[in-house]
């Protein structure tokens, strides 16, 4: 079976061949660097604006004797554990991967003959397209809007040679800040105030016609669905909650899940989350048999093996003050990551596996709705 992994490299193989007038890799390396620089002026005119508001509402507040009422958030499209992205029955198109991460949803879509083609780099289909959508009052349309009015399956949407947007293609283990990227992109607002936006990262002649193709098939469900896993907590410790997933979860290729859970209230990304899960299929594990050998004797819950790590050997490194366990279902080989030993001890980490359920994770029949 083909793994996304493969996918990935054939796509990047065919981006390479494609004209790049944007500066892509010379953008993404320095996004971190305008991000930060840009959060340092909104914060300092942030402060400026506050200031001269305050000057100027609190005295009238005072003279009218009240307050007025602040402004109520946009309500969420959705649950960090929904996702919305989804294509019209019989399309051509599939889709190799999704994520959720915080406001935003983001999804891989692809030919589907790409997905059986041995090599389809070579192939003169569609190139898809990387779709985010954005929760209500998260996403500001200015840039896109500036760009050509089009329509696409009857939804007013705006096409743009060179909109900016923020990509996070990080890892749920790692802790960067996110990339500002440049490329053509088409969006439009949903009914229910979500903002869907369909981008490459290069330039062909054909990417307009092929946006809209693309947008032709896609659907964004309202209400969203809630995710699958191949696990099912039956105890967490409290205050622990879903705060990102990443799924392969196309039949055709090999599947794998990676759920983060933080604390309420906790910011997102400033840390690694205080517990990882990631799963995949048993079989044809690629690093299995580098594991493996360094695991020693195992212990048992439900009726599979585990290991708990707290120190680092040659295949696994436990987080720096944290733990690992590894659990082999036979049909699963799982990871459970512990960011700290002092708020998840050991004890913790032995009920939370104890009380875990797992499916098959080579078979999405088995998974089960992600709380």
């Amino acid at each position: 079976m083909r793994t996304e992994e493969d996918l990935s490299q054939s796509l990047s193989r065919r981006a390479a061949t494609a004209p790049d007038g944007t500066g892509m890799v010379e953008q993404a390396r320095a996004g971190v660097v305008r991000i930060r620089h840009r959060r340092r002026i909104l914060q300092g005119a942030a402060t400026v604006v506050a200031v001269a508001a305050a000057a100027l509402t609190v005295p009238l507040a005072l003279r009218e004797g009240t307050m007025p009422p602040p402004a109520e958030p946009a309500p969420p499209f959705r649950s960090v554990a929904e996702l919305s992205v989804s294509l019209a029955p019989g399309s051509d198109f599939v889709i190799p991967w999704r994520n959720s991460n915080g406001n935003r949803e983001e999804a891989r879509v692809a030919h589907s003959s790409e997905i059986a083609a041995a090599r389809p780099e070579e192939l003169t289909v569609n190139q898809g397209a990387t779709v985010q959508v954005y929760d209500p009052g998260t996403f500001d349309p200015a840039g896109l809007r500036t760009g050509e009015p089009v329509s696409a399956a009857g939804r007013q949407a705006w096409y743009t040679p060179n909109l900016t947007i923020v990509e996070d293609m990080t890892p749920l283990h790692a802790v960067t800040e996110p990339a500002q990227i440049n490329g053509p992109a088409l969006g439009w607002q949903e009914a229910s105030g979500a903002w869907v936006v369909l981008f490459r990262l290069t330039a062909t002649a054909q990417v307009r016609a092929e946006l809209i193709e693309v947008a032709q098939d896609l659907r964004i469900q309202d209400p969203p669905q809630r995710v699958s896993v191949p696990y099912r907590f039956g105890w967490l410790p409290q205050g622990l909650a879903v705060t990102a997933v990443d799924l392969h979860d196309l039949a055709q290729l090999s599947t794998s899940a990676s759920v983060a859970y933080g604390y309420t209230g906790q910011p997102a990304g400033k840390s690694l989350p205080p517990v990882i899960v990631y799963a995949v299929p048993g079989k044809g594990d690629r690093d299995w048999e580098t594991i493996r050998p360094d695991l020693g004797a195992p212990q048992r819950a439900g009726g599979h093996d585990f290991w708990y790590l707290d120190t680092k050997n040659r295949a696994i490194s436990p987080p720096e003050g944290g733990s690992v366990i590894v659990m082999d279902t036979g049909t699963c080989h799982l990871q459970l990551s512990f960011a700290d030993r002092a708020r998840i001890p050991e004890p913790d980490a032995m009920r939370i596996v104890q009380e875990l359920t797992v499916a098959d994770c080579a078979d999405l029949s088995t998974w089960l709705p992600l709380t």
